[in-house]
């Protein structure tokens, strides 16, 4: 939920039109006419075309606290981390939520078409990174508890999750959350929830909430509509129109997330067919299918499903069980083919008379929480005397206060990369400084809306042809911005490369690439599972175990 720059937004009635946020998006040129579109899941006749009728006024409390933990990832994620994303408390957390094309954008635009009083909490969220230490944690939960516990009669809650934290005080926080606000409010009062796609799941999780709602898309154009439906679903609970119960169920997979982009391709298109046509059942609420976060090492993770039903517990156990026999049968679908090896992908790229060549790293993804400073890629590209290519990006906060002292136009020795060792051994170079900036960047994104990112304070060096930005923060190099904001022209180089995923990136840089592969490197978010110290997951588990 990045600040917006665009105040102009459109009308509540508009974004909650049918399909309200895409119809911004679409307005505001961040998604093509083409683009496909959701099946809506709302089974039952939503409240909501007018004010609501009975004398009393509904008030519901928001809030949102989420952050996708990579527990490989060798660097936790502290208070500085939600500074540097979003850290609101209270009032303050209106204004950020109103412009945001996200969940709390579609609480926000669904309670104020309802009539509904909001009463706002805490809104949290930092970028993917290590798991949340004891001081974020606490700080984080110990103000939502209280600002709950004060904010006086309340009819429901409506909260966001990532569904896939980790923190050093317990390894489900959402489960941990949920049942600290049930302790505060009671058994009685609905609490209606949203999850990112990549959501794990607990029975506790289960137990102390009334209904979920994930994503249905990846990359998730239609959060702004999750969070509009959990706020009317809640409304419905609370006037004792719905009564919900929850199953869930996980088939044992743990699977890579290329191909897994929904409604676009992969197996996960026919799964949800399936599931929006079970979804017409009148019975049914929503269903949710969470593709779970592959690099998450605690007990819930893995692929899941979380029917959601009108009083029917078996019939929810029944959905549950269904669709993940389903998700099971395909489940060598999800193991990705195309991913191109390292060397080889490096002399595609060289070999290409067509530029540039985006080579998309996506074992060293920050999406993914790495710590995005692998070199691997760029030593390749140094072995294969490669020249005219540019990296995005390098965190190495060290090496980034080298640069500053030594300034623009002078060299300076440094140890490029790998800091850890894990996967590598830093580069020793004399490089020469040739930009430094305060590392903030304008992006048109098509999930959040447009605004700016910032990876920190970031130099770009040049050595042996090849020019990299060191970077102090992680942050996603989705976007051609992040090279021409700190001087370089992707046009005019052969190669490319950036940490991310293709899905997450081919919008953006189709217009300037000839092609983009994806490379087959490691790192902390590799695409191969197998190679992973796993600790605390269900055993046995795809494609992990055979």
């Amino acid at each position: 939920m990045q600040e917006d720059t665009e105040n102009n937004m459109t009308s509540a009635e508009e974004l909650t039109a049918t399909p309200g946020r895409r119809k911004f998006l679409k307005d505001a040129g961040l998604i093509t006419a083409g683009a496909a579109l959701t099946t809506p899941i709302s089974t039952f006749a939503m409240t909501g075309n007018n004010k609501i009728k009975s004398k009393h006024r509904y008030r519901f409390a928001i809030g949102m606290f989420m952050q996708e933990s990579n527990t490989f990832c060798p660097e936790m994620s502290g208070l500085q981390n939600f500074e540097n994303d979003v850290l609101l408390f209270g009032d303050a957390v209106l204004p950020a939520a109103k412009k945001s094309l996200s969940y709390l954008g579609g609480i926000l635009s669904a309670a104020d078409s309802l009539g509904v009083e909001v009463v706002p909490l805490v809104a949290a969220s930092a970028f993917p990174y290590g798991i949340v230490t004891r001081e974020a944690y606490e700080k984080i939960t110990g103000e939502l508890y209280d600002r709950l516990a004060s904010a006086g009669n309340i009819d429901g809650i409506v909260f966001v999750f990532h569904g896939s934290m980790v923190s050093a005080t317990t390894m489900d926080p959402e489960g941990d959350v949920l049942a600290s606000m049930r302790s505060i409010v009671g058994p009685n009062i609905p609490i209606t929830c949203t999850f990112d796609f990549h959501c794990k799941v607990s029975q506790r999780m289960i137990d102390n909430a009334s209904a979920f709602f994930y994503n249905n898309e990846n990359p998730h154009l239609d959060s702004f509509d999750r969070g509009d439906e959990a706020t009317r679903v809640c409304l419905r609970i609370a006037k004792g129109e719905l009564d919900p119960v929850m199953a869930f169920s996980k088939p044992g997979m743990m699977v890579p997330t290329l191909y897994v982009r929904p409604p676009e391709s992969g197996p996960m298109v026919k799964i949800f067919n399936d599931v929006f046509e079970m979804e017409k059942d009148p019975r049914v609420i929503n269903i949710n299918v969470g593709a779970g976060f592959p690099w998450c090492d605690v007990p819930a993770a893995g692929v899941n499903v979380v029917p959601v039903v009108h009083k029917d517990r078996s019939y929810a156990e029944d959905l549950a069980a269904t669709i993940a026999e389903r998700l099971w049968a395909v489940r060598q679908d999800f193991i990705p083919t195309t991913l191109v090896p390292l060397q080889e992908a490096v002399a595609m790229a060289k070999k290409s008379k067509d530029r540039p060549v985006v080579l998309v790293d996506v074992g060293d993804n920050p999406g993914d929480g790495t710590t995005m400073d692998s070199n691997t890629i760029l030593r390749e590209m140094y072995t294969q005397n490669v020249r005219n290519a540019a990296v995005a990006a390098i965190r190495q906060p060290n090496v980034v206060r080298q640069c500053i002292e030594a300034g623009v136009g002078n060299d300076v020795d440094i140890a490029l990369g790998c800091p850890y060792r894990i996967y590598g051994e830093p580069i020793e170079m004399t490089a020469r400084v040739k930009t430094i900036s305060d590392g903030v960047f304008f992006r048109n994104n098509a999930i959040g809306g447009p605004g700016y990112s910032s990876f920190g304070r970031t130099a770009v060096v040049e050595y042996n042809g090849i020019e990299t930005l060191v970077t102090e923060r992680s942050g996603p190099a989705n976007y051609p911005q992040v090279f021409s904001r700190n001087g370089i022209d992707p046009t005019r180089k052969s190669i490319l490369v950036i940490k991310t995923f293709k899905m997450y990136s081919e919008q953006y840089f189709e217009p300037i690439a000839s092609s983009m592969i994806e490379v087959d490197a490691p790192g902390q978010a590799p695409v191969n599972l197998s190679l992973l110290k796993w600790k605390h997951i269900q055993r046995p588990m795809f494609p992990i175990d055979d």
